[in-house]
């Protein structure tokens, strides 16, 4: 079974989660910017006529997605925390 985290730690999560997936994001930028300039040649037209292209905009971008999710999860979960400390008290 887990251990109950703290509302302390489960914003020092949060904070964590956010700023990796600020990593991922920038990093995913890259990494589409190069897909971009070595498979489409920089025509936006190729993307538009592809329907895979589309998706593969995404791909680079889904960690970024994911820790986000994980983040915005961990920092509700901390406010309900906090709100039922509060109510208790």
């Amino acid at each position: 079974m887990a251990k109950q985290l703290t509302p302390r730690q489960l914003i020092l999560k949060a904070r964590f989660y956010r700023f990796f997936g600020l990593v991922f994001a920038a990093v995913g930028l890259f990494v589409l910017m190069a897909v971009f300039s070595f498979a489409y040649k920089g025509d936006l037209q190729l993307i538009a006529e592809e329907p895979a292209a589309f998706t593969i905009v995404f791909i680079p971008f889904l960690p970024s997605f994911v820790l986000a999710w994980i983040a915005d999860r961990a920092t509700k979960k901390a406010i309900t925390m906090l709100e039922n400390q509060s109510k208790s008290t």
